[in-house]
């Protein structure tokens, strides 16, 4: 009696352990007192009721007694593979479930005497106890608390997805719901007129205007912004001599939407290219259209065609718009991996330069016409090719974080080759943009990647001008918004007249919007496949609305600027206001075409593994 005696409790024990130390230390958020006594609520029931299960199995059968083992070893494995991002492969998921079953077994066969008949179903009340209550923990948790909410669906997904699909409407729905409770769609032409300030007009020496945007990254991958400098030398020593926007954020955390609100100065609800099915309207006038206006030859030289091509609409007022490496070239070379078949910076680059030493380029320069380069980079977008840094064999995400690196040094390489012989081809006064269109999450909030959140990891962008007729650089830390570099550009036709400090001060926010509409591939995680998700920052705090549920998160972010303390709950004002200010922070929401791709451009999709967002209507 006294040796099974602890052996009961040992099961209990050992399980409760691992399901509250894995539901509070695989997370990188904050939990607050009451939130840690609910998370130790409904993992004491849970682990009751599975205890008392597995008990009552063992009592009747041996071998039910087995199957019941594994199935609290599953219980445990899903939750490190759900939460703790552990045990992902196959092998090892069966490997890790096989061995704690084995050890579970062993408890309850030491510890629980078969039964000589059938054991009365009397022992099942305290499971079916625990059941009762852990139901009406989990149901009345999510109604008291919005943060308890959260917490269930994004962190807690072993309880989480079982409520999500018992209780919730599905993401896809709750996303596709905010254009159905519009009384009615904007078609773009209804608004085409509206959304341009200012057209700049024809100037004599007007600058050249080279837009450089680098896919992927984060704006603390240069020492202004907090990086080292050792990373990006070339790209530091030019924002040094540039006027820096230290507080831009951009308005979605993937390529074509965020882009498309670059081109335009539109919310992505506004421009219509926020899913992946859509493509930007003829209709708009984009920031090519703009320059053409004020008599600028338009070139563009893009790696990411798939987000940023001519069938998403992206080529309009360009004279000139070359795809590097398009789904026809790379599939004809007839290789089996082509994600890592994109053109690098090198070979960008080097398009670019011959295009400014030939033919085409020449007689706009005849002509005396400045010129508007756009160049799309996708280093260092993955899959990252520049080869490992040294030191980080050991973490697999140091040496995730160290590759990303890599790319960034592989870049400004690159880059300095470009600038030294940029002048050469290029001569006269010019301007020079540097941004980028959404960052990459390395865990900061426990994923990897970009286009499944709005945290400023992703959306916290670089961007910085330079001009050679201003020398002298500068930095302003105006709340700006991506879109705003719609209008940047516009300006600097204007040349030694524009004063980048006066502009930025002019369109500083007191608040600001991002949103996210993006199908994923197949996963198992449902907040995976899909996003739906709708940002508004004023004054420092910061609502992030999530069709996932739906739920929410508020972030001082004064207080906390890493986002990792959900004060949803704490001030209902505050959050009253945040979600009037979401509701009407987009002015219309438009209908859009649909992006019409060739065969040879779905498969090349399919393969990149964006199947789940190629078809869907």
């Amino acid at each position: 009696m006294s040796t099974r005696f602890p052996l009961a409790l040992a099961l209990p024990v050992l399980l409760f352990a691992e399901f509250l130390l894995c539901a509070v230390l695989s997370q990188p958020y904050e939990l607050d007192a009451a939130t840690l006594l609910y998370l130790a609520l409904i993992y004491a029931l849970f682990t009751t009721l599975l205890n008392g299960a597995a008990r009552f199995a063992h009592r009747v059968a041996r071998p039910l007694g087995a199957l019941a083992s594994v199935g609290l070893a599953f219980c445990v494995t899903a939750q490190l593979r759900l939460d703790a991002e552990v045990l992902t492969g196959t092998w090892g998921f069966v490997l890790a479930t096989g061995a704690i079953a084995a050890v579970f077994g062993v408890l309850l066969w030491k510890s629980v005497t078969p039964a000589e008949r059938p054991p009365p179903r009397r022992e099942l009340a305290l499971p079916y106890a625990a059941l009762g209550l852990l139901v009406l923990a989990v149901w009345g948790g999510v109604e008291l608390r919005e943060g308890w909410h959260w917490q269930l669906l994004h962190h807690q997904r072993l309880l989480g997805h079982p409520l999500y699909y018992l209780r919730s409407p599905t993401i896809v729905g709750e996303r596709d719901r905010l254009w159905n409770l519009r009384p009615r769609l904007s078609d773009p032409w209804e608004f085409a007129d509206q959304v341009v300030r200012e057209r700049p007009a024809p100037v004599a020496d007007a600058p050249h205007v080279v837009f450089l945007l680098v896919d992927t990254l984060r704006a603390d991958a240069l020492a202004h912004y907090g990086g080292e400098r050792d990373w990006m030398p070339v790209t530091n020593e030019l924002a040094g001599r540039s006027f820096v926007f230290s507080n831009m954020r951009a308005n979605a955390s993937w390529t074509r939407a965020s882009c498309a609100s670059i081109f335009t100065g539109l919310l992505p609800e506004e421009h219509g290219a926020a899913r992946f099915h859509e493509r930007l309207s003829e209709r708009w006038t984009t920031m090519p259209e703009l320059m053409q206006g004020a008599g600028y030859q338009t070139a563009a030289f893009v790696t990411n065609w798939v987000q940023v091509g001519k069938s998403t609409g992206f080529s309009q007022g360009f004279d000139v718009f070359r795809e590097l490496a398009s789904a026809e070239e790379v599939i004809a070379s007839g290789r089996e991996e082509i994600r890592d078949q994109y053109a690098r910076a090198g070979r960008l680059n080097d398009a670019v330069l011959q295009w400014l030493a030939g033919e085409e380029r020449g007689l706009g320069a005849a002509r005396g016409d400045p010129l508007f380069l756009y160049m799309h980079y996708l280093d260092p977008h993955a899959p990252y090719l520049a080869g490992a840094e040294e030191g980080h064999g050991d973490d697999p995400r140091e040496r995730k974080r160290g590759l990303y690196r890599q790319e960034l040094r592989y870049f400004d390489a690159e880059l300095g080759k470009f600038l030294a012989r940029l002048e050469e081809l290029l001569p006269g006064p010019c301007a020079i943009v540097l941004t980028s269109d959404h960052g990459e999450e390395f865990w900061e909030h426990g994923e990897w990647g970009h286009g499944h959140s709005l945290y400023r990891e992703l959306t916290w962008v670089p961007a910085f001008v330079h001009m050679t007729a201003r020398a002298k650089g500068g930095a302003s830390a105006a709340a700006l918004e991506s879109r705003d570099l719609f209008d940047l550009v516009a300006q600097l036709p204007r040349g030694a007249e524009f004063d980048p400090a006066v502009w930025a001060e002019s369109r500083a926010r007191s608040s600001r919007y991002a949103s996210q509409y993006l199908d994923r591939v197949a996963d198992v995680r449902p907040d995976k496949k899909w996003t739906g998700l709708r940002l508004y920052e004023e004054n420092g705090r910061e609502l992030i609305w999530s069709a996932y549920g739906p739920s929410l998160q508020l972030y001082d972010l004064e207080a906390d600027p890493l986002e990792q303390s959900n004060r949803i709950d704490l001030d209902p004002q505050l959050r009253a206001r945040l979600l009037l200010g979401l509701d009407r922070a987009v002015r219309f929401w438009s209908r859009s075409p649909r992006v019409e791709r060739s065969s040879d451009d779905l498969e090349f999709l399919r393969q990149l593994g964006y199947a789940g967002g190629v078809d869907r209507p």
